[in-house]
């Protein structure tokens, strides 16, 4: 059976959208795939102010926008030429927008500009060809009403969890990733083995990624890649670390944990665990509009009292 948008739909753009591009505003509006909104936009079936645009034109306030209608089929999650406003299933086990919306992210702080959530180890923040639910399939459906949808501001992997930032206007976006490096940013892991410096250590390797393999230190071809590392709780088997990132590398802290030879626990990307073992790295803290935001993990529990004395 197909969820049927059976109307014309008439958006008016307000300034939460404002320097959007028109394709992008469309794909996070109706989850049609980018093929079947090209098709729609060089056909003329959706308009801005009543005339044909460019997919990327850049949206501007008081802008009306006409989507035609469309199906959603919950069976499918291809575009199919047959049906020319067939969506993307938001999930191959068939979430429904009733379900979607039972699935509960905590919110640690929200304004008219900023949304802080707390997203568990898991679940992805994109969906992709191996993970077809995600944390936004949540957030689009929460947010739904909104003429934009709130957006990440950074990147956090699947299996990382912690403090995500996501921005509620697209001005509010660009301002948050042009300044992401002023922002301060804090992890928590938990390493196998006992760290070997007692005090605050700056560490330093150049990241390079071959075709084949895993990440790898490569001074010639790599990126450089600098943390700061401050030891919290150490013991002989295990030890409890605060990272900060100086650089901001494709699971950064994760490699360069395994290449001094301290992997985190539960990563086997670098290490080998038993396969259930979660990963133990979490971002605690988040420093942004003159306001800290903190969110322990609930494998540090054991331990609060020591690191509410960071």
């Amino acid at each position: 059976m197909f969820s049927t948008v059976s109307s014309v739909q008439l958006i008016k753009i307000d300034h939460s959208s404002e320097g959007q591009k028109l394709i992008s505003f469309l794909k996070q509006k109706t989850k049609i795939p980018y093929s079947g909104l090209m098709r729609l936009l060089r056909t003329g079936q959706i308009r801005v102010n009543g005339k044909r645009c460019s997919a990327f034109y850049k949206l501007k306030v008081e802008d009306k926008i006409r989507i035609p209608p469309f199906k959603i089929d919950p069976n499918q999650s291809y575009y199919n030429k047959a049906l020319p406003f067939q969506l993307i299933s938001l999930c191959k086990i068939k979430e429904t927008k009733q379900t979607l919306s039972k699935n509960v992210i905590p919110i640690i702080y929200e304004d008219n500009e900023i949304l802080l959530v707390s997203k568990p180890s898991g679940l992805a923040v994109h969906k992709g060809s191996k993970t077809p639910f995600s944390l936004m399939d949540i957030i689009s459906v929460k947010y739904q009403d909104n003429t934009f949808i709130p957006t990440p501001v950074h990147r956090l992997d699947k299996q990382t969890s912690g403090l995500l930032l996501l921005a509620k206007t697209f001005s509010k976006l660009r301002l948050l990733q042009q300044n992401w490096s002023n922002i301060t940013k804090k992890y928590l892991v938990k390493i196998q083995g006992k760290w070997p410096y007692n005090r605050e250590k700056k560490i330093t390797h150049y990241l390079y990624k071959p075709k084949k393999g895993i990440i790898q230190n490569n001074p010639q071809k790599g990126k450089k890649s600098v943390c700061i590392i401050k030891p919290i709780i150490i013991t002989e088997k295990q030890s409890f670390l605060e990272v900060s990132l100086l650089t901001g590398r494709t699971r950064q802290i994760r490699a360069q944990l395994a290449l001094e030879g301290y992997p985190i626990i539960g990563d086997n990307k670098f290490a080998c665990f038993p396969k259930k073992t979660p990963l133990y790295l979490h971002a605690f803290y988040l420093s942004i509009k003159g306001k800290q935001f903190i969110d322990w993990p609930q494998w540090a529990h054991n331990h609060l009292k020591t690191l509410q004395c960071l």
